[in-house]
């Protein structure tokens, strides 16, 4: 005992912190895609003969484009709701929408609108007229397809990505406690760690399927 209290206290070393920290996200990657439905141009300065709509990103990349269509006379040409498709990163925008001509002593952009990624990411989809600059208006529809995780999002985008007024996760687990109010511990014993991770990871797919009672439920206004 003697020689045991003679040794000297150890030293106690604070180790740093080596917990990893989130990444941050990739403004290149993409967040979803947008769907476009090319209705019509109308009152164009400039004679329109074979004429097509492209999408243009801020960096001046064409991400998706229509087929060549024939315009008329007054400036106008029916791309009959052409539907248009690609992905979206958060340095896309502000988006481009372009009329352009094809034909030979002609070429160029007949009319085109900025369309600001805000107001593009809409996950309904919206019908929306442009003016073009010079001239002329173009009519489309657009909706957005939503691929970023559920947690992490907004209360305004979360409540628009589920479709029923609330987040899906305050949705999923409402119904979920809904059906199992008579389970013992309910509130009191955790719930295992996979499965809770595996929800997460189903919430942030948007890969959990609401009831129809669930749905009704929640898109009912609150009393």
């Amino acid at each position: 005992l003697r020689a045991f209290s003679s040794q000297q206290p150890r030293e106690m070393v604070n180790l740093p912190n080596f917990s990893p920290k989130a990444a941050a996200p990739d403004e290149h990657e993409a967040i979803g895609a947008l769907h476009w439905r090319i209705d019509a141009l109308k009152n164009a300065d400039a004679k329109c003969q074979q004429v097509f709509v492209r999408v243009v990103d801020a960096k001046g990349r064409t991400l998706a484009k229509t087929d060549t269509v024939s315009g008329s006379d007054d400036g106008g040409a029916d791309f009959q709701k052409a539907a248009l498709s690609h992905d979206v990163a958060a340095d896309s925008g502000p988006l481009r929408l372009e009329v352009r001509e094809t034909k030979m002593f002609h070429k160029g952009t007949v009319g085109a609108a900025a369309v600001p990624l805000d107001a593009a990411l809409r996950h309904e989809e919206a019908e929306i007229d442009l003016a073009c600059e010079p001239s002329g208006a173009l009519k489309v529809a657009v909706r957005f397809d939503d691929r970023r995780p559920l947690y992490g999002l907004g209360l305004d985008a979360a409540c628009a990505r589920s479709g029923v007024g609330v987040p899906l996760a305050l949705a999923a687990c409402v119904e979920v406690l809904d059906r199992k109010l008579e389970t013992k511990g309910l509130y009191r014993v955790p719930g295992d760690s996979g499965e809770v991770a595996d929800a997460r990871k189903g919430l942030d797919a948007a890969k959990y399927a609401l009831s129809a009672d669930a749905t009704d439920a929640a898109s009912r206004p609150l009393s």
